[in-house]
């Protein structure tokens, strides 16, 4: 009755995990309201077709709109320049509306220090009209046409124009190779995971190939693609939603990891894709036969330490303590620029005590490994032997 009971609760809290996520699920990011960014938009609704929102993943001075059902342009701000062009009376803060196809569609003036009517005059004349529905690069290498008494107003806003454009035209080039790499690492991830789960239903038959695993996880699956689980990880997802364009992948392997472990009581994370658990079981091979063993007195503090370790971090989110959780744990060292100097020297200390310990932090420190661990019980298959080499987490 019991085991039933325990199941039945691990079942619910799989479906609440899957909810959850579902329901944050995000395919561009976190979206916040235009206001947000620091500019006043109202205007961009003459534009584009409901509640609009920016992403605030932004390059430079560029802002990427995004309703319910999807992205729909860009819009960029002259007051984002470092330096505006002066006009005859002033600089002019204007608004350049983009289409998804990179084409003008609007050009929305927001403060100038001339008077209306001039300006006004600058607008009747066909000045703005003349760049609506060309390409930014068809913009950029046109000169256009001045109005005759304007020609000062007319020149500051368009070397403005050209300013941001020119920040349109790399970021679309940027974009494009940024998706096509993320792309290339989402295919690569997903390929691994494939060859993890042969290794996974078939341990005996691919002992020999466990080396290539390890290694694959560790170049590709870590340093390239940089795809691991963590609790900074869940902590993003649980606050802005999975970024399912760019972590599909990354998404997949998380749902593995809970639902294999739940079904077989076998861990799949821990035991064949974890890229730091690979680079420790990796190190423990310069030194296989003489590890050292734990004494009997301590090993009940050790059982216990993984677990305290998430529960005294979960209690300092709880009372809404800033912590920093990508320092946490020793995975950000996949991602060298951004690792703190503990983080690499919590890795390096971790490896080198792999040599003599069998994957120590998997075994004894890691938070990550302990949530997925709750999570390791049979539901519909029998309890299979552990063979030798696997090494639950």
């Amino acid at each position: 009755m019991k085991k039933t009971v325990v199941r039945i609760l691990q079942i619910l809290i799989l479906i609440g995990i899957v909810w959850i996520l579902s329901w944050r699920a995000n395919p561009h990011g976190n979206l916040k309201p235009i206001e947000e960014a620091g500019h006043s938009a109202d205007f961009l609704h003459e534009y584009f077709d409901g509640k609009l929102s920016v992403l605030s993943d932004t390059t430079k001075n560029i802002c990427s709109i995004h309703n319910r059902e999807g992205q729909s342009g860009f819009v960029v701000f002259s007051t984002d320049l470092s330096e505006q062009t002066r006009g005859y009376a002033g600089v002019f803060d204007f608004a350049l509306i983009i289409s998804n196809n990179y084409e003008l569609i609007g050009i929305e003036l927001i403060n100038y220090q001339e008077t209306p009517s001039y300006m006004n005059w600058i607008k009747r004349d066909g000045f703005y009209e003349q760049f609506i529905g060309k390409s930014v690069d068809e913009i950029m290498a046109e000169e256009p046409d001045m109005i005759s008494g304007a020609s000062m107003s007319c020149m500051a806003i368009s070397h403005d124009m050209k300013s941001m454009l020119s920040e349109i035209a790399s970021y679309q080039v940027s974009t494009g190779k940024t998706e096509t790499v993320w792309m290339l690492k989402n295919l690569a991830a997903l390929l691994f995971l494939m060859f993890a789960l042969l290794h996974f239903f078939y341990p005996k038959y691919l002992k020999k190939t466990r080396i290539i695993l390890l290694l694959l996880s560790v170049g590709v699956l870590g340093f390239w693609c940089g795809y691991f689980l963590s609790l900074s990880i869940f902590h993003s997802w649980i606050l802005n939603g999975v970024m399912l364009k760019m972590q599909a992948a990354l998404f997949a392997m998380f749902m593995l990891s809970v639902s294999l472990p739940l079904f077989t009581k076998r861990s799949f994370y821990c035991s064949y894709v974890c890229p730091f658990g690979a680079m420790q079981e990796l190190a423990g091979k310069i030194n296989p036969k003489h590890k050292i063993s734990i004494p009997k007195s301590v090993r009940p503090v050790f059982k216990w330490m993984r677990f305290a370790i998430l529960l005294i971090i979960l209690i300092l989110l709880l009372i809404g303590l800033d912590i920093p959780l990508g320092d946490m744990e020793p995975f950000s060292l996949f991602q060298v620029r951004a690792a703190s100097l503990f983080v690499l020297i919590l890795a390096a200390f971790m490896i080198i005590l792999s040599v003599f310990i069998s994957k120590p932090w998997c075994r004894y420190f890691c938070p990550t490994g302990m949530i997925l661990s709750l999570l390791r019980k049979p539901v519909v298959s029998k309890l299979k032997k552990k063979t030798d080499y696997e090494h639950n987490a």
